[in-house]
């Protein structure tokens, strides 16, 4: 009994349909950061926003390298973008003109956010109570642990970070 992982075109289409419905039911936008959490990865939620900024930034005629250093991204990735852009590009363009800049920052910054949907960041929740807690002594010791685990992933090294804030 094998998987057969190519889906008809009607299967593919009766997915997305599904997949755009369960958007449409969402009432606000808690329910929608619930969703997407559930949903997606960290790094997939990043990938996706970091797309729908270059987009927004490539509409606004900002130059390559400016939306580069802001979004941090490889020019490559910014084509990619912009080529979607041209091709079509009507669901960036909608968003674009839907979504205000500063009600999207006001909505999403801050301590609350991060406590409000602490299941999304709880390890680096834990780390910063725990680290803001222990005495200097404690803090060095937890720091030089954490660097020796692995200093080269990318993970340990937002920890030694966030710890670094708090020593």
């Amino acid at each position: 009994m094998g998987y057969k992982a190519n889906l008809s075109i009607e299967e593919q289409r009766r997915l997305f349909k599904e997949f755009c419905e369960a958007f449409l039911s969402l009432k606000n936008l808690d329910e929608m950061v619930e969703f997407l959490i559930d949903l997606l990865t960290k790094k997939e939620v990043i990938t996706l926003a970091k797309r729908l900024k270059i987009a927004k930034l490539l509409i606004k005629g900002k130059p390559y390298r400016e939306i580069q250093e802001e979004v941090k991204v490889s020019p490559p990735t910014i084509a990619k973008v912009a080529a979607w852009l041209e091709a079509s590009g009507k669901g960036f363009k909608m968003i674009a003109q839907r979504t205000k800049e500063e009600k999207i920052k006001e909505d999403f910054s801050g301590k609350d956010f991060k406590k409000k949907y602490s299941t999304y960041f709880w390890p680096e929740l834990i780390l910063k109570e725990a680290f803001k807690k222990a005495k200097r002594e404690e803090k060095e010791k937890l720091l030089k642990a954490i660097e020796k685990l692995d200093e080269k992933s990318r993970f340990y090294k937002e920890i030694v970070k966030i710890l670094k804030r708090y020593l």
